[in-house]
Formats: C-alpha cells, structure tokens, sequence
C-alpha cells in the first residue's frame, strides 16, 4: 500500500512590530529583572559552587613502604588519607610475594552506616581501598590475612595540614610488608631470609626512592631499566627490579617487584635480565 504523508503542521509567524506592549505592572510581573542580571545572577551562583567545593588543602601524593612488627607492643601502622582520593593498602611477605586478605577488612567506622570511611576490597587478592567522607575523618581497619593467625590493624588518619603551606601527605599507596613468608609463596626463593633486612630503615629509605644524604648516585654502563646506584662509604645500594647474582650482604624488597641491595663497592654488577645475565659497569668515585 502506498504510505500516506503526515500532515503538514502550521507555523504560524508573528510579526513583532504587531505585538502589543504589556502594562509595566504585568512586566514587573513576568520579569523582575533584566536578562542580563539573570545571567549575572547564575555566574554568582557557580561562582558560589565553585567556592563551595574548593578544598582549602592541597593533598601532596604519597608512594612508600614499610615493615609491620605483629609483637605486642609494638606501634600500630598508619595511613594518611583525603576526601575524594582513594588510599590504596597493599600486603606483602618478607621476601616481597604478595600476602592475600582471608576475609573482607573490618571497617571501625563504615560510611554505609553513616561512618567516615569507605573501604573496598577485591577478594582473593592483596589488595584494598579507603576513602574518607571528610578531611578529618579517623577510625581505624582490622586485617585478616591468609594463614596469618594475628591480625593486622591499621590506624586511619584524616588531614593534619601544614599552617604555611596548606598540603597534606596523603597516602595514595602504603604497601605493608609483614616480616613472615605468605602461604603461597614458594618454599624456594632465590633470597636467602637471613640476608633479608626487614628493620633497616637507610634500606627501607632507598627502596622508596629517598636515599640518604650523603648519599652519591653513580654512572652506570649498560644498567637494565630503572637501576640506579649510589655510593656511600665504602658500599653500593643498588636499587632495580632485576635480580642481583653478584653475592651482596643484605636486601629489602617491595610489593612491585623492586628490589635494593647492599654489597662491597665494586666496578662491575651481574644482573639477570630475561633469564641472561647482564654485567653492568659501575663509576665508583
């Protein structure tokens, strides 16, 4: 069957030379103010918004790592959060394998209950999340981890901001090294536990990238990646995500993959990149 057209809709077009001026009462009426102060008035209402929703802190992003000591007694670890910035809290072992969560954290204080804290978890992973409601909220998160009969707490910090400069340190990654081997690492590792220094806080220092002073970063032929090397005395620190063969004298490992050693200075290092070894020239000073 052949299809019918619609019909055609009438525009009707007014011609405004033709329209009446409306008495000043019923103006005042319809239009109190002028189109320009409307336009005014919404730019002072973003304006307003904008205000609103500007923190007066600025959150200064953190990266680093430390060791948890589950001995009674011992300090609590702690994580600097910020509103609207996810914390991220991962788990690893002493020889840097990640430790799985046993069960969901437990929330002191959940935001689905009207609390301060938001926290996420992923099962079956090392992994989970906080984010604050406020730039002061506190409370703290019990951890559960796989074959591990002692539980880790972590006490939750908001915002305690500098008076001059008005930044925070916030946390963006706390990786927690517990100082025990996770039940799914491998019985063989390729570093010996007895070389492992948990507690060296000028290793720990390196292994988030903040060597000490008096440390001096040396020249490297040849190096893999992101090794670097510094001097101080007469022993390197040598931090890559590659595996040293050369005999060094103690390590400390990250969640990441990254790895720092201590050995005797020395002109060349042995790495194995990709199943083959790499020597690497060192400029010693």
């Amino acid at each position: 069957m052949p299809q019918i057209p619609p019909p055609q809709q009438q525009v009707t077009h007014v011609n405004p030379q033709t329209l009446e001026e409306l008495p000043a009462p019923v103006l005042q009426q319809i239009q109190p103010i002028t189109p320009g102060q409307v336009r005014s008035a919404r730019s002072a209402m973003e304006d307003m918004s904008a205000a609103a929703k500007t923190s007066p802190l600025t959150p200064i992003p953190r990266i680093s790592s430390q060791t948890v000591s589950l001995s009674a007694g011992a300090s609590i670890p702690q994580v600097r959060v910020f509103p609207n910035q996810a914390t991220t809290v991962t788990f690893s072992d002493a020889t840097g394998h990640p430790w799985v969560l046993g069960a969901p954290p437990y929330n002191s204080s959940p935001c689905a209950s009207g609390g301060e804290l938001c926290v996420g978890y992923i099962p079956g992973s090392a992994v989970f999340t906080i984010q604050p409601t406020n730039a002061y909220a506190s409370g703290n998160i019990t951890v559960l981890l796989k074959g591990l009969a002692t539980p880790v707490i972590i006490n939750v910090k908001g915002a305690e901001p500098s008076v001059k400069s008005k930044t925070v340190d916030v946390d963006y990654r706390l990786d927690l090294r517990i100082p025990k081997r996770s039940p799914d690492t491998p019985v063989y590792t390729a570093t010996p536990e007895k070389k492992i220094s948990l507690y060296d806080k000028q290793l720990q220092s390196v292994l988030d990238g903040i060597p000490p002073e008096d440390a001096q970063r040396l020249k490297l032929k040849n190096a893999p990646g992101s090794t670097k090397v510094w001097q101080i005395g007469d022993e390197l620190y040598v931090r890559s995500n590659m595996q040293l063969q050369d005999e060094f004298e103690k390590t400390l490992s990250a969640i990441d993959g990254t790895h720092v050693y201590v050995l005797p200075a020395t002109p060349v290092l042995t790495f194995s990149v990709n199943g083959q070894a790499r020597d690497v020239e060192v400029e010693l000073n």
